[in-house]
């Protein structure tokens, strides 16, 4: 395992982590971009809970018999799942592979008081392996920490995510104000007081997208949003569970509800429920929660999301918009 100098950028970051050491949860998910450094950081991570004689700034040292092992990828008290895919040359994580990981996570440590499994690519995960995975994440070995990465928090099977603590890597922001107003909107959507949401699940243009489209559900805009969140970009999953919360606090709202994660939007939402028909909310509510069960089977998720977004436009020709 390499380890690179961390950039100024990720110093907070791994100073929050590091300084709660003693705390970590066994199963943690270090969530950014592609351009966030989050793998660096959480290989970083990795090394400091094997090592056996870290610095005064809780570093790893680099010169103890297991942080060597590691330089070396020969560390017996990790399993670092891009290392065993390179071994296969194998694309992604197999049920076989997690069944030996879980061989590994059950013998003691051989230096430090932890054992280390790594995942750095969460997308490399199928539902079976995810399901496989998820019976030792709710009961592993109390010396067995999980540290996960995704760029992408829906593509993690909910079971394995609402297990993890997560930890949201912000990137350098450049647009303090726009920046400010887009991680206040994440992290209502989160419910997180940890997840500090700068490294949003969608580029402030998708976001823009699927509000317009939620906002003003007209033809043109619903095949603009299907052209870019077609289940690749975005995953599918996700991109329900939005829909699904989108439509939740809107029949809250009509009920005399406080807007919550979308009170940014009361002025269109406003306009919206004035043509608005609650009993349709309810059937279209039922028919996402029916879709999440099959999330991530391979449909053609562009043709599932638009007969939802047409059904959601539904709610309001009736009535004239």
């Amino acid at each position: 395992m390499h380890l690179e100098p961390l950039p100024p950028s990720l110093h907070a970051s791994y100073s929050e982590l590091s300084s709660n050491l003693p705390q970590l949860p066994s199963a943690s998910l270090l969530y950014g971009d592609e351009q966030s450094g989050v793998i660096a950081l959480a290989t970083q991570l990795c090394a400091l809970l094997l090592c056996t004689n870290p610095t005064a700034n809780r570093q790893p040292c680099g010169m103890c018999q297991s942080c060597v092992l590691l330089a070396q990828d020969a560390n017996p008290d990790i399993f670092n799942f891009t290392q065993e895919l390179a071994l296969t040359d194998s694309k992604s994580i197999s049920v076989d592979l997690v069944r030996k990981m879980m061989s590994f996570a059950y013998l003691s440590p051989s230096f430090a008081s932890h054992k280390v499994v790594f995942i750095a690519q969460m997308s490399k995960l199928n539902n079976n392996s995810a399901n496989a995975l998820l019976k030792i994440i709710e009961e592993p070995p109390s010396y067995l920490k999980f540290i996960f990465v995704s760029h992408n928090l829906g593509e993690i099977l909910p079971t394995i995510l609402s297990r993890c603590s997560k930890f949201i890597v912000r990137p350098i922001l450049l647009d303090s104000k726009y920046n400010d107003e887009i991680q206040q909107f994440w992290h209502g959507y989160y419910h997180q007081a940890s997840c500090l949401p700068a490294a949003e699940p969608l580029t402030k243009e998708q976001l823009h997208l699927l509000m317009t489209t939620l906002t003003t559900p007209s033809v043109a805009n619903i095949f603009n949003c299907t052209q870019v969140f077609d289940g690749k970009q975005v995953s599918f999953l996700f991109v329900l569970e939005f829909v699904y919360k989108w439509l939740s606090e809107l029949a809250a709202y009509v009920n005399g509800v406080p807007l919550s994660i979308f009170a940014n939007y009361q002025s269109q939402i406003d306009s919206l429920i004035k043509r608005l028909q609650l009993t349709d909310i309810f059937y279209l509510t039922d028919e996402l929660t029916f879709m999440l069960q099959w999330a991530t089977h391979p449909l053609n998720y562009k043709l599932q999301l638009e007969n939802i977004l047409f059904k959601y436009q539904q709610l309001f020709v009736a009535k004239g918009l």
